[in-house]
């Protein structure tokens, strides 16, 4: 796709004083309020929360928080233990960590009305800008979502569908990859990822008729980050105004798609993708459908392509790890192996979402890129007045648990920047998932509806590319990831180049 028409960025200084004058009430109210959360008037908390501080006052974590985040979250958790607050100018967040704080978090949203922490509302306060409001208002759906994404992407029979189709596109895409030379490694993953995403989510036919699609997305999640999107959009920065023609015209697309689907459902009837599952299943929710696609493609997209690259990275640049992962995907016990019927590959990479037996190397160290490369923040927002370790919580604040922090912490895991698969063992996983140790995927009600998909596309990725092809990485050392605008699964600050050479009998 021709990459759309850029119009110059204002000058910063001039931004900057366009900026100035409607931030000072912002900044001005967030001082006044900096030293601690209002208290319910009930009791007075025997703590006082401590916010994190540096650099210039007030806007000081702000600037350092855009430029390395996990850095600066890691060193508010040393010098300001489990609870700490963040004050981010136009969002202040009460950080939770520690075993406690891990089953507070995320069990405070039991669904229930006796319930502390909200998911929705958090999300939405956060996601506006990427999907609208309009699945966070609509009475019922959030349920009906719920159920909906587990039944369409998360049973056997659905599942063995999405199998054959990813299958087919990995075998083709890593093919194209061989025949490329030194390919941007997470840029193409990036770009399978999302092909397999519009394949089985919206069907080949989407895939075909709007190319355009997988480029739209990648600027879309791209931009979607910047402060001049998802803090300042409503200021007509160059910036802002890309990104709102990039989603005008996903959504158009995705209307059209849904659009066809309702109004002429003869036509359409015997598809197997998931938009067609939707449809057949929430007939009434017809204006919500394309943002639920949307929100999905986003979801399986936002953190899929960065493991799947990361993992690739770590293996291919690790020789002895190399040889051991080859010698396991290309022995005939393997589930995946060349030629598996398809229903058997499903049923094996439900079993390996679900831990149920001793992980395969391969998938042991998928577990770690999971660790190593954890999401930033997960949120929620506080219903009613409530306190954590002595710290109120009022209603309306927005706390956050930080997977990152979580997965690095030194009294749970040894050489916590180690890229080590033996941690994961079986009874060691279980006592990790036991003790929300390890959270990759969330956990409680919320945890990640699509892990069962996602399990199935990074294993036959994977293992196809470890058993078809010998794969050299060209980088000396990896880069370090850039978690600076990552929604997800961070991206590398430097790229990371790829050779792949098709493997031959005299080559095994």
């Amino acid at each position: 796709m021709e990459p759309l028409l850029q119009i110059p960025s204002l000058p910063i200084p001039l931004l900057v004083a366009l900026l100035i004058t409607p931030l000072c009430a912002l900044l001005l109210k967030n001082w006044l309020s900096h030293t601690s959360p209002p208290r319910p008037a009930s009791e007075q908390p025997p703590r006082k929360l401590k916010w994190y501080r540096s650099g210039l006052p007030i806007i000081g974590p702000a600037i350092e928080f855009q430029k390395a985040p996990n850095v600066l979250l890691l060193k508010a958790r040393r010098e300001l233990g489990d609870v700490f607050g963040l004050n981010l100018l136009a969002k202040r967040f009460v950080f939770v960590t520690g075993p406690e704080a891990h089953r507070w978090f995320f069990n405070g949203d039991d669904g229930t009305s006796s319930c502390e922490l909200a998911f929705e509302k958090a999300v939405q306060e956060l996601t506006s800008h990427l999907f609208g409001n309009i699945m966070f208002v609509t009475p019922g759906w959030p349920e009906r979502a719920r159920k909906v994404t587990v039944t369409g992407l998360g049973t056997l029979q659905r599942l063995t569908y999405y199998t054959g189709i990813i299958q087919d596109e990995v075998d083709r895409s890593l093919a194209a990859w061989a025949q490329l030379g030194a390919v941007d490694l997470f840029r193409e993953c990036s770009r399978l990822a999302m092909t397999l995403q519009i394949r089985c989510l919206l069907g080949d036919d989407v895939s075909e008729g709007f190319p355009e699609l997988k480029d739209l997305y990648y600027d879309f999640e791209h931009l979607a980050a910047l402060p001049e999107v998802a803090q300042f959009g409503w200021f007509p920065s160059a910036t802002a105004r890309r990104f709102a023609r990039i989603r005008k015209r996903m959504f158009a697309i995705l209307e059209t798609v849904v659009n066809e689907r309702f109004d002429r459902p003869d036509e359409h009837k015997g598809r197997r993708d998931y938009a067609q599952f939707v449809v057949e299943n929430c007939p009434d929710y017809r204006q919500i459908v394309p943002a639920h696609l949307l929100s999905l493609m986003f979801a399986g997209h936002v953190n899929t392509a960065g493991t799947m690259g990361w993992n690739i990275a770590h293996i291919a640049s690790d020789e002895a790890l190399r040889r051991a992962v080859c010698a396991k995907v290309r022995s005939e016990g393997d589930p995946f192996a060349r030629g598996a019927d398809v229903s058997s590959m499903t049923s094996a990479g439900i079993a390996i979402a679900a831990n149920r037996a001793e992980l395969p190397l391969v998938d042991k160290c998928g577990r770690e890129t999971n660790r190593l490369y954890g999401i930033l923040i997960l949120v929620r927002a506080v219903l009613k007045d409530t306190a954590f370790d002595g710290i109120a919580l009022p209603k309306g604040t927005t706390v956050a648990f930080s997977p990152y922090v979580c997965h690095r912490d030194p009294l749970v895991y040894t050489d916590v920047n180690k890229f080590d698969p033996k941690r994961y063992s079986k009874a060691g996983l279980e006592e990790l998932n036991t003790n929300r140790h390890y959270v990759p995927f969330g956990a409680g009600r919320h945890a990640c509806q699509g892990q069962r998909f996602v399990t199935i596309i990074l294993r036959i990725i994977w293992t196809t590319l470890f058993r078809d092809f010998e794969p050299l990485i060209e980088n000396l050392a990896l880069p370090e990831p850039e978690y600076y605008g990552a929604l997800g699964t961070p991206l590398p600050k430097a790229p990371v180049k790829l050779r792949l050479r098709k493997r031959t009998e005299e080559s095994s």
